[in-house]
């Protein structure tokens, strides 16, 4: 792991039944010390995972999440996470509502990325729109989606990214995250595994 290596995030829920799934993908920029896999994972699961909570449903359960060093695979792990779920009760809606969010991006040679969170609360919502209580935490989660992450151990930033990667996880272009935007509730997930 060092500076200038590309990581996956792959975070595995489980709603209502249904397998959802979000990638994200991070870029290490600076380093005090080498973090590990275990670090990174820690980074967002303080940084991004605690806004994700707050505009979700209980039934919202993140059940895992996979990380992969795209520089070099050998470099992989997989964590069991127990008991993380949405801190919102009652009413969730289907697994195919999502709050969704526009990626902006550095450069035009890419299209903005997308991020869809599963787990709305039939209340957050009045027709299409979120209600004036969430609108705060819906921006609160778009600026962690396009925060740096900071390592809490070793103290390494990782700036978030919009990249393409080929077969065999190789890296061949690549756009800095400008902003996470909230745009509305869709009918799709980011992925479904």
């Amino acid at each position: 792991m060092a500076v200038g290596n590309n990581y996956e995030i792959k975070t595995k829920f489980s709603y209502l039944g249904v397998p959802c799934l979000n990638r994200y993908y991070y870029r290490q920029i600076s380093v005090t010390e080498t973090p590990d896999l275990d670090d990174i994972k820690n980074a967002w699961l303080l940084s991004v995972w605690p806004k994700i909570q707050a505009v979700t449903v209980a039934e919202n359960v993140l059940a895992e999440i996979e990380l992969l060093n795209l520089d070099n695979p050998v470099e992989f792990e997989t964590y069991v996470i127990g008991g993380a779920q949405g801190d919102l009760l009652g009413s969730p809606m289907p697994s195919y509502v999502t709050w969704t969010f526009k990626l902006n991006r550095s450069t035009r040679d890419f299209r903005p990325g997308r991020k869809a969170f599963q787990g709305v609360q039939e209340s957050s919502t009045d027709g299409n729109d979120p209600v004036a209580s969430v609108i705060p935490d819906l921006a609160d989660l778009g600026d962690a989606i396009a925060a740096n992450l900071v390592t809490p151990v070793a103290g390494a930033t990782l700036r978030p990214k919009l990249l393409r990667v080929a077969a065999g996880s190789v890296v061949i272009a690549d756009a800095n995250v400008t902003s996470a935007i909230f745009s509305g509730l869709s009918t799709q997930s980011s992925r479904k595994s």
